[in-house]
């Protein structure tokens, strides 16, 4: 499912021909999936809304990832090839598009730093170092909670400590 829209009409043909499930079902079988996995425990997941879907649970750890913007564009131009301009492009377009999932999806603002529980910039903290940084403070975290107890009911969602990026 992308963190982007696809017209309503094109997701209502698409479904009809059997060609995918329909948005609401994505979106469904998507919480699902991460509810459960929070329950598990011990588990990192990046996007797809993690942050919010499990933002009331008490057995998650939430981190953000920033950098700026150039900084950002020099690390897509490595990874895809391409140019600054198009790297630029790139960056907006799938910001934009996770900005809209999480309003369109959840009415969430993805600028919303309360859903955190460490923010990280990573223009400022070498990459080994954000590793340390995020483990010392889930460490930390951890042995500030109470017993978190394994239970299979998300609702409940007393599993193993869950971090999420």
């Amino acid at each position: 499912m992308p963190e982007g829209r696809v017209p309503a009409i094109q997701d209502m043909l698409e479904e009809l021909l059997g060609l995918h499930p329909s948005a609401t079902t994505l979106l469904r079988e998507t919480i699902e999936t991460v509810l459960h996995l929070a329950t598990l425990g011990n588990v990192i997941l990046v996007g797809r809304g993690a942050a919010v879907i499990t933002h009331p649970l008490s057995n998650v750890f939430h981190v953000r990832l920033v950098a700026p913007l150039e900084q950002r564009a020099e690390k897509v131009m490595k990874q895809r090839q391409i140019t600054r301009e198009e790297a630029l492009e790139f960056i907006k377009k799938e910001d934009r598009g996770y900005k809209l999932y999480l309003k369109d999806c959840f009415k969430a603002d993805s600028e919303d730093h309360m859903l955190y529980d460490l923010v990280v910039n990573t223009a400022r903290i070498p990459p080994d170092n954000v590793a340390c940084v995020i483990g010392e403070a889930v460490m930390s975290w951890a042995r500030t909670q109470p017993l978190l107890l394994h239970s299979r009911d998300a609702s409940q969602a007393q599993g193993q400590p869950t971090v999420f990026l």
